[in-house]
């Protein structure tokens, strides 16, 4: 097993598998030992613990598959073709052969493995309690099909699975003359972090390609049936249970299909381009077919409206001067496409149906809510390349047919392609000196490592063209780079749209979705969608562009997009690939491959040396230092000299560790009862109506936090008394880190993101040096305010150290960060949010703090794109690490668990051992003179400045131009962090009109 586990590992053929075994039996190990000598053995082993498949053959023309009552046959009833090869006598070789893998089989080694059982019902104790969708059990589409069938409900155990399939070429070329069809089963009652696993995609078809399969359903009979039989139910045994309760009925519901559009058509039979081109909208909606174009344009969202919108009558005049009365299109169903399918009675088929798909001959398909997904990858993809191609401008002959439709069509009549040929500048184009502005800051872009493709790597030579970009690369395009590379001097209205766009986007692809902001959504995305119909020609609108009018209804009903995505499908072709060793069968290749796969990925949950000699394929519960942290290199011991910086260190590990909790609570109860007795005494003398604050002798003896020396003697003395209540934990700590020796990193793994230091940084082509947090502080109306409002403030910072302390029992990693100067009013602020949704900082003016702290785990990572514009500003931008685990955990704040991400194979700069430098001295910020000290002998740490007198206002709400001005009491920064979403700033219903920026 450990051999076999190698050749899976490093993608050995067949033929060097054997030679391993034949030397090994032969040459070196005893002559009576039992090692297989070939891998045909090996295979026959793999059988005996049910790793087998089963074949069919199928007609060459796809007219029939010889299987159950045509299993027999030696000819095609319908077109006569031979079932075998005629010139092959010796044996009896197939034209096409489907592969079917059984699904019953891998169920039951997976009721039968302890490791995997235990999440088959993690759908029933993970679901969010708070509103906030996660995962599919969040849904509405879930909770309705538990209404409608409850048994279900009743055996958590009971699988829900999707179907997902997409054509690949074997031979990791472009070209379609050869198709192979995977047919993937993703179990969904998995977390959404282990089903969109390669290790637990079950692929169960192998269809031929070669040639353009006619009749996809024509293959689907066996998984049909298979699937009728685990709906009927199938008896399973379950280790994990009691004995008397092992055995139990399983059930499984196919929920729906995921497919990209051309594979909808292909596979479901509807239609996904010309006049009735949405699965969705079905034959109700508005089309237009375009001579000049030669292509059916959506161009029509005013139907979407409600019924009084002002935009379908009163202002026509915006749009092509007609009135649009027909009501929003019915979401077409199942259910729907049976019964107009019936009413034709066989005649012909319905206006967007090819045919009636195969899946109706499971019973309970057509009461699905939802049958078909939209492929939102594909979807962002293409817009985002629609909108750059317009953006960017087109040829001459395009644009004089682009100008003629839009005569024809009645729209934009100051655009109309005059006589003599001429046109005017269309405001959705740049112009060059635009061009040449957003190609500058395309250029400068760093991003963080496995971000994306570097742009500046990916222009032509002349600098003018990029290309190469994969889907992934253009997600992130129109996401993140384009909203803050557009140039201000761009037309306004035009910028606006796609700044709204681009935020519909990143809201679409989030991987929690709260219920406001899926409510605001849901009433404005058909007013996006005419916005973008009046700044944009008709040619803007195919049927991928339309499909984004469909995505909010889609996530109210399913949930969150990236856990059934085409996604999963598109990077699982690339694993079947690499099985492909013979071009001649790539099938029989790939079905070959998988199968070893499949059986190391069940053998290594018994045989746990696997991981130990050999790498393990899959793990779930791989060791997790620093609660996820994982340091690079070897690192460097310094001695801080500097006792205030050493004193702050320790300090910061103390107000933010659970073991020094009570600590902390007894300093904060020493503290109140001191200051409400100083209060007391001012009363007394100058009566309750007084303006006079706590004396400045009082503050120097109560500072807003412990002294080391008071926290070092108060826990001394409770052990010298024999108290029960103080920790070794806590006597190490105390101690200090070893002989007063830290270890100094210059990169790690936090969970998902790669940090470096800005020294290390700086000399690379990535940005991992950002950091970004949130501490929860206390804001005052003025300096004696005694009803503080707390409130959750955003910092930006540069990483500057990775220090490891180790207090012998246990190990802290700390950040040490140079935080941006955050000045929100006032002249000389430092911070806005602009239009297009971002953050914008002056990343020149830093922040002189002695608390520079911040653990690891209360980080996030963000990246900037330098606005060359303003020169010294630049836009932060915040990101999802690619694995991150979205989870609810009751009683407490909902966290982030995060998955630790593959490490990417990489080049370091520089050795980990190098020194670092530790500055032993801040300067201190010389603007806090004209404002108002909160606390005396207290430095203000990187925290917004504050004007006397002023009401509070909250720092998230999108203040562009100047704002009120706030205090904040003293930037408190040992507590502990909270998760901010990056959210969409949300208005109320009186604020909304149909013109109105949205952002």
């Amino acid at each position: 097993m450990l051999l076999l586990n190698l050749k899976v590992t490093h993608g050995l053929t067949n033929t060097c598998f054997t030679d391993i075994l034949r030397l090994l039996a032969n040459k070196i190990l005893p002559k009576d030992n039992k090692l297989p000598h070939s891998h045909r053995e090996v295979s026959s082993i793999m059988k005996d613990i049910g790793m087998e498949y089963k074949t069919y053959d199928a007609c060459p023309n796809d007219h029939i598959l010889y299987y159950g009552e045509n299993a027999n046959l030696q000819q095609c009833p319908v077109c006569h073709t031979n079932r075998y090869h005629q010139d092959q006598v010796s044996k009896k070789v197939p034209y096409k052969v489907l592969r079917h893998i059984p699904l019953k089989p891998r169920f039951e080694r997976m009721f039968k493995c302890k490791e995997l059982e235990k999440y088959m019902d993690y759908h029933a104790q993970g679901r969010s309690q708070d509103g906030v969708m996660r995962m599919v059990a969040d849904s509405k589409y879930w909770k309705d099909i538990e209404e409608k069938w409850p048994h279900l409900r009743n055996e958590p155990r009971n699988a829900r699975i999707s179907l997902a399939m997409d054509g690949v070429n074997p031979f990791g070329d472009l070209r379609t003359t050869y198709s192979v069809w995977p047919v993937l089963i993703i179990n969904n009652n998995l977390p959404p972090w282990m089903a969109m696993k390669k290790e637990h995609a079950m692929l169960t078809l192998i269809i031929p390609g070669k040639y353009q399969v006619k009749d996809m359903d024509v293959y689907m009979e066996p998984l049909i049936d298979e699937l009728r039989e685990l709906w009927d139910g199938v008896n399973m045994y379950d280790v994990s249970r009691p004995v008397n309760d092992r055995n139990f009925l399983f059930h499984a519901i196919l929920i729906w299909t995921i497919h990209d559009a051309p594979g909808l058509s292909i596979c479901c039979g509807l239609q996904t381009k010309g006049k009735h081109g949405c699965p969705s909208c079905g034959p109700k909606l508005l089309h237009r077919q375009s001579k000049d174009l030669n292509k059916t344009v959506y161009d029509e969202y005013r139907q979407f409206l409600p019924q009084n919108h002002r935009y379908r009558v009163r202002d026509k005049h915006k749009f092509n001067g007609k009135e649009v009365e027909m009501r929003k299109p019915i979401k077409m169903n199942p259910a729907r496409w049976k019964a107009m399918y019936d009413k034709k009675e066989g005649t012909c088929f319905p206006l967007g149906m090819k045919r009636l798909s195969i899946f109706y001959k499971l019973e309970y398909y057509e009461n699905l809510p939802i049958a078909h997904l939209l492929d939102t990858m594909h979807i962002g993809k293409n817009v985002a390349e629609c909108l750059w191609k317009h953006l960017n401008g087109t040829n001459l002959e395009a644009q004089i047919k682009l100008r003629k439709d839009l005569r024809v069509a009645n729209i934009m009549p100051n655009m109309w392609l005059h006589e003599d040929n001429s046109y005017v500048h269309a405001p959705w184009n740049f112009t060059s000196n635009e061009k040449e502005n957003i190609i500058s800051t395309m250029k400068n872009i760093r991003f963080p490592s496995g971000f994306g493709a570097t742009l500046k790597n990916l222009f032509t030579r002349d600098g003018s063209e990029f290309s190469g970009l994969k889907t992934h690369d253009w997600h992130n395009w129109i996401k993140y780079v384009l909203p803050a590379a557009i140039p201000s001097t761009f037309d306004h209205d035009v910028t606006l749209t796609i700044y709204k766009l681009c935020k519909y986007l990143r809201w679409v692809s989030s991987k929690e979705i709260h219920q406001d902001e899926l409510k605001y959504w849901k009433r404005n995305v058909s007013l996006l969608m005419c916005d973008i119909q009046m700044c944009f020609p008709p040619s803007f609108f195919n049927s991928q562009e339309h499909y984004l009018v469909h995505l909010v209804e889609e996530i109210e009903q399913c949930g969150p997009i990236h856990i059934r995505t085409m996604w999963l499908v598109e990077r699982y072709m690339k694993v079947l690939k690499q099985f492909v060793r013979q071009k001649a069968r790539p099938e029989g290749s790939i079905v070959e491959g998988y199968m070893v796969f499949q059986a190391m990925v069940h053998l290594s949950e018994y045989l746990p040396q696997l991981h130990i000699e050999a790498p393990r394929l899959w793990n779930y519960n791989q060791s997790q230092s620093f609660e996820g942290e994982k340091l690079k290199g070897e690192g460097t011991s310094k001695r801080i000299k500097d006792a205030k910086e050493w004193e702050a260190l320790h300090l910061y590990v103390a107000y933010n560790s659970d073991f020094m909790l009570e600590w902390m609570e007894k300093y904060a109860e020493q503290k109140k009862l001191e200051d409400e007795n100083a209060w007391t005494n001012i009363y007394n003398r100058y009566g309750e109506n007084t303006n006079r604050g706590l004396p400045a002798s009082h503050k120097r003896k109560w500072p807003d936090r412990c002294s080391w020396n008071w926290l070092k003697t108060n826990i001394e003395n409770e052990e010298t008394k024999g108290q029960d209540r103080v920790t070794q934990q806590q006597l190490n700590f105390i101690k200090g880190s070893i002989n007063g020796e830290v270890r100094y990193y210059k990169r790690m793994w936090n969970f998902g993101h790669h940090y470096r230091i800005r020294k290390v940084d700086e000399k690379r082509q990535t940005y991992d040096c950002g950091v970004s947090t949130s501490f929860e502080v206390e804001c005052r109306s003025h300096a004696n305010d005694r009803q503080p409002i707390t409130s959750t403030l955003r910092y930006y910072g540069v990483l500057e150290d990775i220090i490891e302390l180790d207090f012998m029992s246990f190990k802290k990693v700390v950040f040490r960060v140079e935080w941006y100067k955050l000045i929100e009013v006032g002249e000389e602020k430092t911070i806005l949010l602009h239009n297009n949704g971002f953050h914008m900082i002056n990343t020149s003016r830093f922040e002189a703090t002695s608390e520079p702290y911040v653990f690891p785990s209360q980080c996030d990572q963000i990246f900037l794109i330098p606005n060359l514009e303003q020169p010294g500003w630049s836009f932060v931008i915040d990101y999802d690490p690619r694995g991150r685990r979205v989870t609810f955990v009751p009683d407490v704040e909902d966290h982030d668990l995060l998955e630790d991400a593959e490490v990417p194979p990489e080049e370091i700069d520089g050795q980990d051992g190098d020194d670092v430098i530790v500055n032993d001295a801040y300067d201190q910020d010389e603007d806090h003179d004209e404002f108002t000290e909160v606390s005396e002998g207290h430095d203000q740490p990187h925290g917004h400045q504050v004007h006397e007198d002023d009401e509070f206002i909250d720092f998230n709400l999108p203040v562009v131009e100047g704002g009120e001005d706030y205090e904040s009491d003293g930037i408190n920064l040992f507590v502990d962090l909270g998760s901010i979403n990056d959210g969409v700033f949300l208005p109320s219903d009186e604020e909304i009109s149909c013109e109105d920026d949205i952002f």
